[in-house]
């Protein structure tokens, strides 16, 4: 197994996140919806809806009358003619920050029919979107960027955000064959001003760090540009370039994060408006594990906030994921996706036994060695940078025992300022019951970044 087929069973029962690809504005005639339409397809507007092409792939989008989901992918279907393929073999709910989505998928052999519905008050849209399976696959960013483009009215962002502090710039940077797209939140004004980095968590992410409605890296992008900050976010290589990666078997936890974090610093440090001496990574989860290599490979790096940054091994922090989840989510236990998790951990007691890790992962054991042997507690004690570690309390991905660890390692370290926050959880949010550790529900109910981590930041690196 390849380590990106590995990365994305990892995501498996999340919504999927997204990239973005460069875009075309588009606007309904009717003024109900803006999208931003994928470069390089074909678009047509018809007399019921807007069709978009790409070799042998189809998407379709409609605008009808409120009704039930279910009911407005079936009529879709009708306005084109068109019986859904085979059997519907899922059916589930995709919340995006514009909304619930209804999504199902319908099968014969290779090829798919996928319907997307939202009904709101004043309209409806439908997505369908037809083709082979392995294309999908492959445009599945595309598709889903497409789906959260869409703004029904205006765009909310968190209450400490100001627009008028900053601007949005669409960049890309890197080489081929991985040049990577992003956003830079640049604040409005002469310079130079300080600029920060965020790397992102584990698995194929999007610039905004999208699961469900919720945003983290937007929020905290948009957050620190209001007040002075600069902060490029960019999409993921293992999601941009799902394809190529595939094929790679020397893929690592450096291809997958450090490399580009460090060429999207060399990038900020080739702007004007960005004072090159002070340039920050921030880390999130994974990233955060990475942070400390980042800021060994390039001393001149001026710090690191890690946000719910591990710092135990890979297969510990997945095994304590399991017990929880299984404890307050039990009908998640028989799912293939947890099956696949466990069957991880048993890989891995293979390699602790004396397997080697070819012998245990074959085709992805070069990217799962990379993952667990990483040791970020020791790599942070061979910098001199200084670092802000934060954790959010009810955490239950990387939980206060992580951060535990780097307590025990850094407290009297005068460069490491550790601070946790008793309400927040993986994506340092407040949502769900306070009483409590998270739980995987939790991420579906809309929050923000809570302002006191913005804050933080802010008067940290200023």
């Amino acid at each position: 197994m390849t380590p990106l087929k590995l990365m994305l069973l990892l995501l498996m029962g999340l919504l999927p996140l997204l990239t973005a690809a460069a875009q075309t504005d588009y606007q309904s005639e009717s003024g109900f919806y803006k999208a931003s339409l994928p470069e390089g397809w074909d678009s047509v507007r018809s007399d019921i809806a807007l069709h978009l092409v790409r070799g042998d792939l189809s998407m379709h989008l409609f605008e009808l009358p409120p009704d039930e989901p279910e009911a407005l992918i079936q009529r879709a279907f009708e306005m084109m003619s068109v019986e859904p393929a085979g059997d519907l073999i899922q059916s589930s709910d995709a919340p995006l920050p514009n909304g619930v989505w209804k999504q199902e998928i319908y099968a014969e052999s290779t090829w798919l029919h996928v319907g997307l519905a939202q009904a709101r008050e004043d309209g409806a849209l439908v997505l369908l979107v037809f083709g082979e399976q392995t294309d999908l696959q492959a445009a599945n960013p595309t598709i889903l960027n497409l789906l959260s483009s869409i703004q029904f009215g205006e765009v909310e962002r968190p209450a400490y955000t100001h627009p008028s502090e900053y601007e949005e710039i669409n960049v890309s940077f890197g080489a081929e064959p991985y040049v990577l797209q992003g956003t830079l939140s640049m604040p409005v004004g002469g310079g130079p001003f300080p600029a920060a980095v965020i790397a992102h968590g584990s698995g194929p992410q999007n610039r905004e760090g999208m699961v469900g409605p919720l945003l983290p890296y937007r929020d905290i992008a948009l957050g620190l540009a209001s007040h002075g900050i600069a902060v490029l976010r960019y999409d993921k290589r293992t999601f941009t370039y799902a394809t190529q990666i595939t094929m790679d078997d020397s893929f690592t936890i450096d291809s997958e994060s450090t490399d580009d974090a460090l060429r999207a610093i060399d990038f900020l440090r080739g702007l004007d408006k960005i004072d090159s001496e002070r340039i920050f990574v921030i880390g999130h989860s994974q990233g955060g594990s990475v942070t400390p290599r980042i800021l060994a490979r390039d001393a001149d790096i001026a710090g690191g906030i890690m946000l719910a940054a591990p710092s135990r091994s890979f297969s510990a922090v997945l095994d304590e994921q399991l017990a929880y989840i299984a404890e307050v989510n039990p009908d998640a236990e028989g799912s293939p996706q947890m099956a696949y998790l466990r069957g991880l951990l048993d890989q891995f007691a293979q390699v602790e036994a004396g397997a080697t890790y070819a012998e245990a992962f074959g085709d992805s054991a070069v990217y799962m060695e990379s993952l667990e042997t990483l040791d970020p507690v020791a790599e942070a004690g061979e910098i001199a940078a200084p670092l802000l570690i934060l954790q959010g309390e009810r955490d239950y991905q990387v939980t206060m025992a992580d951060f535990a660890g780097w307590q025990a390692a850094y407290a009297d370290d005068e460069r490491v300022t550790l601070i946790s926050f008793p309400r927040l959880n993986h994506f340092f949010m407040a949502s769900g019951d306070q009483a409590r550790l998270s739980v995987p529900q939790d991420y579906l109910i809309p929050a923000d970044v809570d302002w006191q981590v913005i804050e933080t930041m802010v008067e940290w690196i200023g």
